[in-house]
């Protein structure tokens, strides 16, 4: 089921926002916006790959929730783990993740024929799964979509980028911020 992101095993010369962290060595570039970059980096003290998204102009609102909501939830098999939130030697935050190569837009996007029936069943369990747990914890996604939901290199799918994200109060309804 696995497709190959090509930008997620280029290696190319960071650029000078590359966050400069003596445990993390940055391997490339996996997605440049207005917000600021997200690299694919080595932990050295880890001995793993990682995400690391470094926003250029300050920590935006939905990233602050995102680590919010992800620091609050417990580990979960269907959920993007925030490693560590780090600040680097300029004094700016660095939000550490599990690094998942591929996503499921880019999946659908690539195949050309359609999944079976029972890789379907599969794949919206382990999706299903993740929105349960996250309902359980009293959290709504509000952005699922096939781009926020990356893939490991054993298939597992994860439900990512919780910027959008809101707590429901505890009968599950949406509780607005306003």
């Amino acid at each position: 089921m696995s497709v190959v992101n090509p930008m997620s095993h280029q290696t190319t010369t960071p650029s000078s926002h590359c966050p400069p962290q003596s445990r993390y060595q940055v391997l490339n570039v996996v997605n440049r916006g207005a917000y600021g970059v997200v690299y694919r980096a080595w932990d050295m003290e880890a001995g793993e790959i990682v995400a690391i998204k470094h926003e250029l102009e300050g920590l935006s609102r939905s990233t602050l929730r995102e680590i919010e909501i992800l620091q609050s939830l417990p580990h979960h098999h269907s959920i993007v783990d925030l490693k560590k939130v780090t600040v680097d030697k300029r004094g700016q935050v660095l939000v550490v993740m599990e690094f998942l190569p591929n996503d499921l837009r880019r999946l659908i996007a690539a195949r050309k024929e359609a999944f079976s029936a029972t890789k379907l069943k599969i794949m919206m369990s382990q999706i299903l799964t993740g929105v349960r747990f996250l309902h359980e914890n009293s959290v709504m996604h509000r952005d699922l979509k096939p781009a926020n939901i990356l893939i490991n290199e054993k298939d597992r799918l994860k439900i990512c980028d919780f910027g959008l994200s809101r707590w429901t109060n505890g009968s599950g309804s949406y509780t607005p911020a306003w």
